[in-house]
């Protein structure tokens, strides 16, 4: 009687955590990680392609080039360029962050790599003093164009 009363509480307590551990949610903020060995990275998307590169490395900290290639059939004009990062740069060289908010950099052109003609391609580089966390997943070429009327402007 003792061994099947037991028995019986062993099945009921493992009855109890089955089912207190169904339904249970758990939130994760999705990050990129890095696993130490992999020095570039590569995105490709329908009109330019972006490299991503480790140059130098050492305890805590790294630098970071970012090579863009125009792959399309048109110059990109002033670019911009988005992508997420969990670090802070510190410095950065051949170009300028334009915003930075919720681990998301656009980083703009500088005067003088301003347009990305067909086939060619710019680098900017980024000095940061924290770990590094892993590569961007993401980039995105922002341009816009604007239509403006000719009164609003004059040509001397």
């Amino acid at each position: 009687m003792k061994e099947r009363l037991k028995k019986l509480l062993a099945l009921l307590m493992v009855l109890i955590i089955c089912v207190s551990t169904v339904g249970l949610n758990v939130n994760a903020e999705e990050k990129s990680t890095w696993e130490g060995t992999i020095t570039e990275s590569v995105y490709e998307t329908e009109n330019y392609k972006v490299t991503f590169s480790l140059v130098g490395q050492w305890e805590g900290g790294y630098n970071a080039n970012v090579k863009i290639e125009n792959t399309g059939d048109s110059i990109i004009h002033n670019w911009y360029i988005c992508y997420d990062s969990y670090n802070v740069f510190s410095d950065i060289w051949n170009a300028q962050v334009h915003s930075y908010e919720s681990n998301q950099y656009i980083i703009k052109n500088a005067d003088w790599n301003r347009d990305i003609a067909v086939g060619e391609s710019v680098e900017f580089g980024y000095a940061v003093y924290e770990k590094f966390l892993g590569f961007p997943t993401k980039y995105e070429i922002l341009d816009k164009s604007i239509e403006t009327s000719t009164e609003d402007y004059s040509v001397e």
